[in-house]
């Protein structure tokens, strides 16, 4: 108070940009760690490591087929 209303100002306005700084930092980090230790899907499968449809029912008809 003793500064007069323009040192009040300028104060205010550092403060405001301190703590606007602080907050934004922590919503970073926040946004940081959550995708970090986000669990995968349990049902994605990774379609490179799948066998071909065709080859499944292939190999099924034959195995079969040399028991009857």
């Amino acid at each position: 108070m003793s500064g007069g209303p323009l040192a009040m100002v300028g104060s205010a306005m550092m403060g405001g940009i301190l703590l606007a700084l602080i907050e934004g930092f922590g919503i970073l980090l926040t946004r940081y760690t959550a995708q970090q230790f986000q669990n995968p899907s349990p049902f994605m499968d990774d379609p490179s490591q799948l066998p071909p449809k065709d080859a499944d029912q292939q190999q099924g008809n034959r195995s079969f087929g040399q028991y009857q």
